[in-house]
């Protein structure tokens, strides 16, 4: 399966989302030979290249033992600083490998290193960051680590967690037991660097994934951060009749955030679930009726920066049960006929919840701010 979608507006930079699932049941090796092939295929449909990627996910079925076999296989393209986000998050129905892509063609040069992406235009920086970790065992030292080695990072193009971070990827072990103490780490980082319920979070989503280093617990992230953005340029969506801010069940993230520019508006929905606006689970145990009420808060902050569902360029879907898999996929087709997804095995943060959803959004504007 190969979907894509593209965004470009008369002032000339492109942005494109790709998403491609292997074939069910291919071979690891014959999967990813397949994944190249259709890429391929698709820069020359299209017109893009490697160059013009700023940020890419590999989905893996059993990332220990696969990962193995592609580095051999296919080492330039698993190198150890390569930018691309490697979680085992198995892509449903039946495949072992499925991609996420994100490009942006314009008159301006990605500069990459190590693993990080950096795209400038117009007096903003764009970061993409992937697998940030910090190796321990215990995991609130582990996720204090993990902020630290970002907040690093952030450091190093002149910036800040708190004024520039826009968006994480949290992917959590055996997520059931470990996320408590991931939610407390991350609370206690933010308190220290003046990120509060009377400031803002950051947008999120907290997801099991297993990383590729050997420890058996280790959480990590992916990170997009700008700098260079006005503050009236952002705005930290609330939908109050659908869903509560976060901290009143005891967590810290946006539920989405919004970012203006001359020419469009980017817009990333954190990951959303079936809750209502008291902090509670809306139908427990129907993975049906959970994933209509998730896409209808998607839709609800969405609204709250002037987007539908069809402004979508990208979803992700998060299921707990392999099984729920087609029943979601019925639903998901009827809603999102024009937008790439991606179905994965990822428990969510809480057991209640079977069925979660993030994307970006890309919409026209024409305001006096920078050009994107």
């Amino acid at each position: 399966m190969t979907s894509y979608k593209i965004f470009e507006t008369p002032l000339g930079t492109t942005e494109v989302h790709v998403m491609i699932k292997a074939p069910a049941y291919q071979k690891t090796i014959d999967a990813w030979r397949y994944i190249k092939e259709k890429l391929k295929v698709l820069y020359r449909g299209i017109n893009i290249s490697e160059e013009d990627k700023v940020f890419s996910r590999i989905f893996f079925s059993d990332i220990k033992n696969q990962l193995p076999l592609l580095k051999i296989a296919f080492a330039e393209d698993f190198s150890e600083d390569s930018q691309c986000s490697l979680v085992q998050q198995n892509p449903l129905p039946s495949s072992r490998l499925a991609v996420w892509a994100y490009y942006i063609q314009g008159e301006h040069k990605i500069e990459k290193a190590g693993q990080n992406c950096l795209y400038k235009a117009n007096g903003i920086k764009h970061l993409w960051s992937c697998n940030i970790f910090y190796q321990s065992n215990d995991m609130r030292e582990a996720t204090l680590g993990m902020f630290q080695n970002y907040k690093k990072t952030l450091a190093e193009h002149g910036g800040t967690v708190l004024e520039n971070a826009m968006r994480t990827w949290l992917f959590v072990p055996h997520i059931d037991i470990n996320y408590p103490d991931v939610v407390e780490a991350r609370k206690q980082f933010f308190d220290e660097n003046g990120l509060t319920q009377d400031t803002h979070y950051i947008s999120s989503t907290g997801i099991e994934g297993v990383h590729y280093v050997k420890q058996r617990q280790q959480v990590f992230m992916d990170a997009y951060a700008a700098f260079g953005l006005k503050k009236d340029q952002i705005k930290f969506l609330q939908a109050p009749e659908h869903l509560c801010p976060t901290n009143h069940y005891g967590v810290t993230f946006e539920r989405g955030t919004s970012i203006t520019y001359g020419d469009r508006k980017h817009v990333f929905i954190s990951g959303t679930a079936s809750i209502d606006n008291q902090g509670k689970i809306c139908f427990p145990y129907s993975v049906s009726k959970q994933t209509v009420r998730a896409i209808e808060n998607m839709a609800a902050l969405l609204s709250d920066a002037d987007c539908t569902l069809s402004d979508l360029q990208s979803l992700v879907v998060y299921i707990r049960d392999n099984s729920d898999t087609e029943i979601v996929m019925n639903i998901i087709e009827r809603n999102f006929p024009n937008t790439p997804y991606i179905i994965l095995l990822a428990p969510v943060c809480r057991p209640g919840w079977l069925v979660e959803l993030e994307g970006m959004a890309v919409k026209s504007a024409k305001t006096s701010w920078p050009i994107f």
